[in-house]
């Protein structure tokens, strides 16, 4: 996506966006360190991949320096992010500047481990005025230099919005006449009580109450960290202004959605999302133009894949091409797997109380399976090609399946062998979200196709 990054395309985004704070739809959507699921965060590079993808505010945390000026870096430490070690605090303006961002490593490929953290100085220099900025005073000292960029740069008080989870600071913020967010808190009375404009507790402390209370006192709110749409609805239903997203476009709208996989451009496009928490295995590209995991270390792990959705999710069929690289310890039933479910909720194999579909499992002795997943219990299998008749999988080659969805029936077949088949007649549930996973197992996807 970087490639079609021309100055024209950057003017043309910056045109359809809202310019300031009011402009903007409620909820708007806030690329949380620029949209770290999809970008290289904190770089100057992926804030312009998020400008060209329609993100509404840019956020990014802003370290004070030990030269007393401003870098942009999320933790007190450059170990997640570069090949270096050590704290932020510890680096000049020139040092930060050669620090490399190990981007390939920590998102699993797409992106050249040559990128820079970017300085505030050069992010308000380029996006300040044209797009809405949501700088966060994160480390302590951090707030004044700050307010001292944006009034070096003249943005416009309506443009940018001052955050922090220290009180004090957002006092500062407000005293200088910029827009100010206390995050982390539910206390609207402290809010008000520093001149605070926003108030922005984690998303699982947000109430439709809360929003009430917070908007009667004048406030507006913000929730964080939110990258998943069946944690977004309630929110929006809860009446929320704002919501910070590590993946915004896959919140924001439809407009990015496929029927392909985009594996052989090596992009994280939106909804591509490890099943659990941050830092989780959400797998890699490989130079063959497939997607999936490793052999080495292999564990259970499910990925999102939230772009792909079907035209018509009760009757469709879904083509690829499978490999499998071998299982654990050389054990023939590992597998790989799509799991087709009515909503994004994450799947561990386990039973989960709201999630519904089927799971499709595919084990590389040959053997085919149907598995029903209902709300709040255990997966049930109702169909299977059994082991023993199918054909074993050669490793390390790919095999093609398809996946045929009716109103009453679901199908998974080999392509090329079409006598290995297996149908379930079921109509419990249809739904649009597809997972894929493995269980203990390399495995590679390639060449996705919904229709």
């Amino acid at each position: 996506m970087s490639d079609a990054l021309t100055e024209d395309a950057l003017r043309a985004s910056y045109a359809r966006l809202g310019r300031t704070v009011d402009d903007l739809p409620t909820p708007f959507y806030i690329a949380h360190r620029g949209g770290s699921l999809m970008v290289p965060e904190g770089t100057m590079e992926g804030y312009r991949v998020a400008a060209a993808m329609k993100a509404q505010a840019l956020e990014a945390d802003v370290q004070l320096l030990t030269d007393g000026t401003v870098g942009v870096m999320h933790d007190a430490t450059v170990d997640r992010t570069t090949t270096s070690t050590g704290n932020v605090a510890d680096h000049s303006a020139v040092s930060f500047g050669q620090l490399n961002i190990d981007a390939s490593t920590y998102l699993g490929g797409g992106w050249p481990d040559n990128l820079r953290p970017a300085m505030v100085d050069a992010w308000l220099r380029e996006f300040g005025n044209h797009i809405v900025l949501i700088p966060e005073a994160k480390s302590a000292g951090s707030v004044g230099p700050l307010c001292d960029l944006l009034d070096a740069h003249r943005i416009h008080p309506d443009r940018v919005i001052v955050q922090s989870f220290s009180a004090a600071d957002c006092a500062v913020a407000a005293a200088r006449g910029y827009l100010a967010c206390f995050i982390g808190s539910t206390s609207v009375a402290t809010a008000t009580a520093i001149g605070a404009a926003w108030i922005a507790p984690h998303h699982t402390q947000i109430t439709a109450g809360f929003v009430t209370e917070a908007h009667a006192a004048g406030l507006k709110v913000a929730a964080w960290t939110v990258n998943r749409r069946y944690r977004r609805d309630p929110l929006v239903a809860a009446g929320v202004d704002a919501i910070f997203s590590d993946d915004p476009a896959y919140l924001q709208d439809d407009t990015l959605l496929r029927t392909t996989d985009p594996f052989r451009s090596q992009a994280w496009y939106p909804g591509l999302q490890a099943n659990g928490p941050s830092g989780c295995d959400r797998g890699k590209f490989y130079p063959d133009g497939s997607w999936g995991w490793d052999p080495a270390g292999a564990s259970v792990n499910f990925a999102l894949h939230g772009y792909l959705r079907p035209p018509d999710p009760s009757s469709f069929t879904m083509d690829l091409d499978l490999r499998i690289d071998g299982g654990s310890g050389g054990d023939p039933t590992r597998w790989a797997s799509v799991l087709l479910t009515t909503a994004d909720y994450p799947y561990a194999d386990a039973p989960h109380e709201s999630i519904d579909g089927y799971h499709l499992v595919i084990r590389q002795q040959g053997q085919l399976e149907i598995h029903r997943v209902p709300p709040g219990t255990s997966a049930s299998l109702i169909g299977t090609f059994h082991s023993g008749s199918g054909t074993d999988l050669v490793l390390g080659a790919y095999t093609p399946y398809r996946i045929t969805v009716t109103p009453r029936q679901i199908t998974l077949a080999r392509r090329d062998l079409t006598a290995e088949t297996v149908t379930a007649t079921d109509n419990a549930a249809r739904g649009s979200f597809i997972t894929l996973g493995r269980n203990q197992a390399g495995v590679r996807f390639r060449e996705i196709t919904l229709s």
